[in-house]
């Protein structure tokens, strides 16, 4: 069952992008400051004449996941607020993948979400995904073709006012969740490509509706989770969308004996949920963006560069490479606490020296190892130049033709 809290100047708000654009050029001509289109659009949104996220202020012109203070004022407080029902029969569930799994392109960094794994591998069935609790819906998003099914959904709701969590590969909404987005149009920015679309709302909906179905081909889901009263302590924090600064490990929102359930199923040699932030100021270790990423939100996966744990066993180390100065890779391997061979991130620092990195089956046999060796240098804290070479590391590196990146 819904029942509807979303603003009746949700037709207006639909339009935002669209004279967004015009009033832009108006900063273009120089017509008006940048200052003043935001102090005066910050003052459409406390007013609640527009119903958007403020991260519109920042050059993003849509809210998609994070309900608007307006909307979290009127979503319960978070104190004592659990989930209290699986997303799906755990008889189903045959593994979980934790927390920063790897895979570039698309996931060099630490991966924001656990994977869960349902059915048997390839045998194309579908499993009823269930709300964990009473939830907000608060938005929902689709795309033809992206995957092996014909379309993929994700599901974002909220649990309180800063918890939010999500589902992402919904391969099939319920008739129930179809009928209550069926009143609410695409965002414009959503339609650019064909088959796609994300609608924006807040909808209250019981616990235990079913939201759609999962598995298909793809055979798993991401159970995702937000929580505003959590961040993350990245380097740099405006280098990442908001989303990716508040996340959480799903499974630790239930009690236990559900929450060890969930835990029971990780693939991961330690007793946790695996990690997404692995940053440590002054050294390699965590997240890097090529020098000619933009310096706030960046959503180009093109451009990352990760020294990080191997997110089933964190005595492996793995540098994660999206492109650009090779093919996207994993050069995984155990390290050392001396050297320059294969050395220990959180050792490396701006000491001048070359280290060399290359790459050993430590982890399954049936993996290909990646050609070649990996040089870095840090050059300052917050910047290193790195370059791929031919051969085996011996501990006498030069570059002759390194790229730069930027914490």
């Amino acid at each position: 069952m819904f029942f509807s809290l979303f603003s009746t100047n949700q037709a207006y708000a639909q339009e935002l992008p669209e004279w967004l654009s015009e009033i832009e050029k108006w900063i273009n001509q120089n017509i008006i400051s940048q200052q003043e289109f935001d102090s005066a659009l910050e003052y459409l949104i406390e007013q609640g004449i527009v119903q958007y996220k403020e991260e519109i202020l920042n050059g993003k012109k849509f809210r998609i996941e994070i309900p608007t203070e307006q909307e979290r004022s009127q979503l319960p407080e978070c104190e004592n607020k659990f989930f209290t029902t699986f997303p799906v029969d755990m008889n189903e569930v045959k593994s979980i993948t934790p927390l920063g799994n790897l895979g570039p392109p698309g996931h060099t960094f630490p991966t924001q979400h656990p994977h869960i794994h349902v059915g048997e591998h390839g045998s194309n069935n579908s499993y009823p995904l269930y709300t964990p609790a009473d939830v907000f819906i608060t938005s929902v998003s689709w795309q033809e073709n992206n995957t092996r099914d014909p379309i993929d959904y994700v599901v974002y709701f909220a649990l309180c006012k800063d918890v939010i969590g999500y589902y992402n590969h919904v391969k099939e909404l319920s008739d129930e969740v179809s009928q209550i987005i069926e009143k609410v149009e695409c965002e414009s920015f959503s339609t650019s490509s064909e088959g796609s679309c994300t609608k924006v709302l807040l909808d209250k909906i019981d616990e235990r509706t079913v939201i759609g179905q999962v598995g298909l081909k793809q055979g798993n889901f991401d159970f995702g989770l937000i929580d505003l009263r959590e961040k993350l302590d990245f380097i740099n924090q405006e280098r990442y969308p908001t989303r990716d600064q508040y996340l959480n490990c799903a499974f630790d929102y239930y009690k236990d004996p559900m929450k060890q359930e969930f835990y029971d199923l990780i693939n991961r040699v330690d007793d946790s949920c695996g990690h997404v932030m692995q940053d440590i100021p002054n050294t390699l270790k965590g997240n890097w963006f090529h020098e000619s990423a933009q310096k706030e939100s960046v959503v180009d996966w093109n451009v990352y560069l990760a020294f990080v744990d191997h997110y089933e066993d964190p005595s492996i180390q793995v540098v994660s490479i999206a492109g650009i100065f090779t093919e996207p890779s994993l050069f995984k391997f155990i390290p050392k606490i001396s050297g320059e061979i294969n050395r220990e991130f959180s050792k490396v620092t701006a000491d001048g020296k070359i280290y060399c990195y290359e790459g050993s089956n430590v982890i399954r046999n049936f993996e290909a190892v990646p050609l070649g060796k990996i040089l870095v240098q840090m050059i300052n804290h917050e910047t290193l130049q790195i370059e791929h070479q031919v051969g085996r590391c011996t501990g006498s590196e030069n570059f002759t033709e390194s790229v730069v990146y930027n914490r």
